[in-house]
């Protein structure tokens, strides 16, 4: 049998599975295979960090997350003990849930994320996204289907895929099981990795002068600096800024007066989706440092300043891919 899609996305794990959300709810028409006949049925990760959570909350699956995880009060302090009859030697106490989320409603800088991290097992994680993923439009999920090869050339990709239902897909499936590895992850004070990844030095970003490449990775101090994730700030009408935003490129105009219309025309002549998104918040501009910010469908700023460059169709042609990163001088 033979079908045709635009994507096809191999292996059903979170990974697999949100990314399959992501394109159908953009519209893509996507295929995702999985050689296992259903979801993984051990733990093997049991941690979604904020900014896994911040990905769910923008493709609307965030709260079905929560509800399989762990309950928000619990405890999240770490006791290091020999036995555990006897007293901890260290007892690392660290916020729950819901006493992380307090934190985040009363902040006002830029220095938390919109949501908070959530232990769920794999386990318990994965039918989850299974749920979404199935009943996303445009979205076909299929177990027990092994990808066996693909022939790239100019028309596209053919995927080779055979079944593992009957015998041999029952040895294989135990054999895979038999040998996964069960793992833990835990990044209670890795901060400035979690939220201060950037892409910086890509193709697909701007550079500034002065952009230091070397980063704490344990402490975050909030930047729209090209290359990071747009720091969580909540707007005047209580919204936090990401649940304002579209899903395709977004120049912020955070300044009344700013002439931004060559910008959607460079983008329109590309095919590029875009949309433009204003706010005269002072505290966007304070913690933003700029009165314009280019992000793109992911929320990681592309370029930002206080005028558009002069050529703006080589600030388009960078952010899609379709050009070098060379951006001529912003016009005053």
């Amino acid at each position: 049998m033979v079908e045709e899609t635009q994507v096809v996305i191999v292996g059903a794990g979170p990974v697999g599975l949100t990314l399959a959300i992501d394109l159908g709810q953009r519209g893509v028409k996507c295929l995702l295979l999985e050689r296992n006949a259903t979801t993984a049925p051990y733990p093997k990760m049991d941690r979604s960090n904020a900014r896994t959570m911040e990905i769910f909350r923008r493709i609307g699956c965030a709260e079905e997350v929560r509800a399989v995880g762990y309950p928000p009060d619990a405890s999240m302090d770490v006791f290091v003990v020999t036995r555990l009859c006897d007293p901890p030697l260290a007892r690392l106490v660290y916020p729950s849930v819901a006493e992380r989320r307090a934190e985040i409603a009363a902040c006002r800088d830029g220095s938390q994320p919109v949501e908070a991290y959530q232990l769920v097992s794999q386990n318990a994680l994965e039918p989850a996204l299974k749920r979404v993923a199935e009943r996303t439009p445009n979205v076909t999920v299929r177990y027990g289907c092994e990808v066996t090869g693909f022939i790239q050339d100019h028309d596209g990709v053919s995927v080779r895929t055979r079944s593992l239902d009957g015998e041999l897909g029952e040895a294989q499936r135990k054999a895979i099981a038999d040998s996964a590895s069960v793992s833990q992850r835990r990044m209670h004070e890795m901060r400035g990795a979690e939220f201060g990844y950037s892409y910086a030095g890509s193709p697909l970003v701007a550079t500034e002068a002065d952009d230091p490449r070397a980063r704490d990775t344990c402490t975050y101090e909030p930047s729209a600096r090209p290359g990071v994730r747009l720091p969580h700030m909540w707007l005047a009408d209580g919204r936090a800024i990401q649940d304002a935003l579209g899903r395709n490129y977004t120049l912020l105009v955070l300044q009344a007066g700013a002439d931004t219309s060559p910008l959607p025309r460079a983008f329109a002549a590309l095919g590029a989706p875009f949309e433009v998104f204003r706010s005269d918040e002072l505290e966007l501009r304070r913690v933003y440092e700029a009165t314009l910010v280019l992000l793109r469908p992911d929320l990681h700023v592309v370029w930002r300043g206080c005028a558009l460059p002069c050529d703006a169709e080589a600030l388009a042609t960078m952010a899609t891919g379709h050009g070098p990163a060379q951006l001529p001088a912003t016009c005053s």
